[in-house]
């Protein structure tokens, strides 16, 4: 991490891409005057032909730097041989130009500034434009004194305080500027980091909860099929279908309250639970083991300081399409085949994470049957609740209702693709986690 002390510490040219380009527009600005300027004077007599063919010269040595800073990828060092060779040039420009714009003191002034603003930005010390102002001053003087010009001793005078001035101003200034302008740079270059750093954990994160979704799922005379889809940020979604070592069978999802890296924590600790549950207590009614869970998950929830809770729907299956289920979560929906039509069952449990040591009370077990030819189909509140584009309208469950009745001959596969199509159709971001299980009862 950027400590303040590096912060502060001047780097010559970082972080003044877009001053120096505005800089460069100004610059061009002024060389252009200057020529249309000289060729007015020499049409009106004022001045022979060397004075706009040298400022021609010095406007195509400007642009052609111009250019070339533009497309730099350093362009602090071009604009730093702009400020040194303009002060070479500017000695010999000047004392080619004669006539009325022999000593023309806003040009000397106007080169002077781009010289302060350059070295200011770039260098971040007032010391090197000051300089420069001197320098300025001088070949002022030296061109005014020593050319045919009428200007008084007292006006040359008080032009070289305006240039020395305004120049002096202009590299303090512009030395502040560059000085925060670099702070700037830094502190925006310290944020990237941290944000690349946090999305490298969110995707460690999201790759985790993918990895702990089981790969091929599967059920005595029954076809399982789940599919999970991340949202932009790492979230709870979980679902399982767990086989024991005495040969019990498990079908688990649920879904943690928020989103960020703490909720996907959360949904890790609640499966380890239910896993360490399974094993250590083989013989466990469904309300025994959900109680384990809870306890678990608040244990830890509060350890890390944390006020999440989680849906939660535990099912135990037994060959033959007999379901028991405890636990609080979105309703199930079931297309009966022979009857045509989707019946709904509303769990009346409680969430994990709400109430310290659950009674089982609390928890009470409904029953539910299969017949061959059924399909149970579960799924997490990110497609019930996925908002249209405007946030207007939610999704809604009698779209998800219509659409498994309508695709009750497809695929399980092939349903859970088209439920996300139009999901996508009514909102193509997704800002929670879409999750689906479905399990297609066959012959026993």
């Amino acid at each position: 991490m950027t400590t303040s002390s590096e912060i502060s510490a001047p780097s010559l040219g970082e972080g003044h891409v877009e001053p120096l380009k505005g800089l460069d527009i100004f610059m061009g600005g002024f060389c252009v005057i200057s020529f249309l300027t000289s060729i007015v004077a020499w049409n009106l007599g004022y001045t022979s032909t060397a004075s706009p063919i040298s400022i021609a010269l010095f406007l195509i040595t400007n642009l052609l730097i111009s250019q070339i800073s533009f497309r730099s990828h350093a362009p602090y060092k071009v604009e730093i041989g702009r400020a040194i060779a303009g002060a070479i040039i500017a000695p010999g420009t000047f004392l080619l130009v004669d006539g009325w714009m022999t000593g023309w003191w806003p040009g000397f002034l106007i080169m002077c500034l781009g010289g302060c603003i350059i070295l200011g930005l770039l260098t971040q010390k007032p010391f090197f434009g000051a300089l420069l102002v001197f320098y300025y001053s001088v070949l002022f003087f030296l061109t005014a004194y020593f050319g045919n010009n009428s200007t008084s001793t007292y006006q040359l005078a008080m032009n070289i305080a305006v240039i020395a001035m305004v120049g002096l101003t202009f590299s303090q200034t512009m030395s502040l500027l560059g000085q925060s302008l670099h702070k700037e740079y830094l502190q925006r270059i310290e944020l990237k980091k941290t944000k690349d750093a946090l999305f490298a954990e969110m995707a460690v994160a999201q790759e985790i909860q993918t990895l702990l979704l089981p790969r091929s799922p599967t059920l005595p005379y029954a076809l399982v099929t789940g599919k999970m889809v991340p949202a932009t940020e790492v979230g709870g979604d979980y679902y399982d279908v767990i086989k024991t070592p005495s040969g019990r069978h498990f079908i688990a999802i649920g879904d943690v309250s928020g989103h960020g890296v703490t909720s996907g924590l959360t949904m890790m600790m609640a499966r380890a639970s239910l896993v360490g549950a399974l094993e250590s207590l083989p013989n466990a009614n469904l309300a025994t083991i959900y109680q384990i869970v809870n306890q678990c998950l608040m244990d830890n929830l509060e350890r890390m300081a944390l006020d999440l809770y989680m849906t939660f729907a535990l099912i135990e299956y037994e060959p033959g399409g007999i379901f028991r289920s405890v636990g609080k979560h979105l309703p199930f929906f079931i297309y009966r085949r022979n009857e045509n039509r989707i019946d709904e069952i509303e769990l009346r449990g409680t969430w994990l994470g709400i109430i310290e040591k659950l009674p089982q009370e609390k928890l009470p077990e409904i029953e539910f049957s299969l017949r061959e030819g059924d399909r149970l189909f579960l799924y997490t509140d990110g497609s019930v609740e996925h908002f249209n584009n405007n946030n207007s309208e939610m999704f809604g469950s009698h779209r998800l209702h219509d659409l498994i009745l309508n695709g009750k001959s497809d695929s399980a596969a092939t349903l859970i693709e088209n439920i996300l199509t139009s999901l996508r159709d009514h909102s193509p971001v997704f800002e929670d986690d879409v999750t689906f299980l479905v399990v297609d009862m066959g012959t026993a």
